[in-house]
């Protein structure tokens, strides 16, 4: 099945294509696997770290994927949880019920913010470069699922979050980039912005 590295490379391979294509980045580059963070893009005369990681644990993901279900319950999984205890999970009322008003945004919203918390304190582990970027691919396809009106909302909040996180911490990362519908979101300590993500193959 699918494992890390291959959502890491096509997160990568993805993630370069529309830096190039935005302007960001131009060749000659240089792009190293690393430990902590994932990548190191060597650029001009500077290097910029980039930490990949998804919304979920892929078993999480994996299994919500085989059942064909969004994980309405992911406060119930447990990254060291096999299909069983998925399939005895799924039997809890709150795994079955839905979504009401602005459940799913909200919901939505809570999994981004533990996924950027969650590397933010680890950061501290990492090696530190002249930039240092985090990457979130969403692979529980939530974000589907937010009306379209309610984009905004998404970009807004999720900056909101980021900034109450960031604002007593000396080591943070410089731009955070999530891969979200068909758009990648940008954003810093400044603002965010929206950009078209273009998508030159399927994980």
């Amino acid at each position: 099945g699918r494992k890390t590295y291959h959502v890491e490379n096509w997160c990568m391979m993805n993630f370069l294509y529309n830096l190039i294509y935005m302007g960001y980045l131009k060749f000659p580059l240089e792009v190293s696997p690393k430990e902590m963070p994932d990548f190191v893009i060597k650029y001009i005369d500077y290097k910029i770290g980039i930490e990949i990681t998804e919304l979920i644990p892929k078993n999480i993901a994996r299994y919500c994927s085989h059942k064909d279900i969004v994980p309405i319950c992911i406060e119930l999984f447990n990254e060291s949880c096999d299909d069983k205890v998925f399939d005895k999970l799924l039997k809890y009322p709150e795994c079955t019920s839905g979504w009401t008003g602005e459940e799913a945004e909200e919901k939505f919203l809570d999994m981004l913010a533990s996924a950027i918390n969650h590397k933010l304190n680890r950061l501290k582990k990492y090696t530190i470069y002249n930039k240092n970027w985090l990457l979130i691919y969403d692979n529980t396809g939530l974000s589907l699922f937010v009306d379209n009106n309610r984009d905004s909302y998404i970009y807004k909040s999720i900056h909101k979050k980021y900034i109450n996180m960031i604002c007593n911490r000396e080591i943070k990362f410089d731009n955070i980039w999530i891969i979200y519908k068909y758009n990648i979101i940008e954003m810093d300590i400044n603002g965010f912005r929206v950009h078209a993500f273009n998508n030159i193959m399927k994980p």
